[in-house]
């Protein structure tokens, strides 16, 4: 079971990896980004949403970062095979990997998927009002299906896979179309 703290809050111990903090600040910045200044919006993005990023796995990382399934484009959340990609752009440094601990991430900038461009960081710095709002509505639709897509859909299967034998396993490969 893992449970963890996150900004003061603590969140019972779970089972799996859940995406639900995120999908939270993300949600919190859509419905209050109309009545926000933009550097209560910077202050979300950055220190909220991005510290809220800080915790997800690479697995999560790679949905965010493959153009082809960018959140903004309606990504294939069932998709049997996913380009590994973990590139950010940083507008003041180029190009960089999204690996754990990228320093400022959680406090100086959040990322958000930019369609075919990637993932871009939005920091204190610089920030566009409508592309956030957009792009912060993506990421929450999609993080929001995938969260769906993972509990209802992939968890049962991997139940089922952990519960079947190991000398039945191959038998039962092309009934729980899982590959190895």
């Amino acid at each position: 079971m893992l449970g963890y703290q996150l900004k003061g809050e603590w969140f019972k111990p779970e089972r799996q990896f859940s995406l639900q903090p995120l999908i939270d600040a993300l949600n919190t910045y859509v419905i209050n980004f109309d009545n926000w200044a933009d550097d209560e919006r910077k202050a979300h993005w950055c220190s909220v949403v991005g510290l809220a990023q800080t915790l997800i796995p690479a697995h999560i990382r790679h949905h965010y970062c493959t153009p082809e399934e960018a959140f903004g484009n309606n990504p294939n959340l069932k998709k049997p095979k996913l380009e590994r990609s973990l590139r950010i752009y940083n507008p003041l440094e180029g190009w960089q990997w999204w690996s754990e601990g990228v320093p400022g991430l959680g406090t100086d900038f959040g990322v958000y998927s930019q369609g075919r461009y990637g993932v871009l960081w939005v920091g204190r710095s610089g920030h566009d009002a409508v592309r956030g709002l957009h792009a912060a509505v993506a990421d929450l639709e999609a993080l929001t299906a995938l969260e769906k897509a993972r509990t209802e859909i992939d968890l049962p299967k991997l139940i089922e896979r952990l519960h079947t034998p190991i000398e039945n396993l191959e038998d039962n490969l092309d009934v729980q179309s899982l590959r190895f």
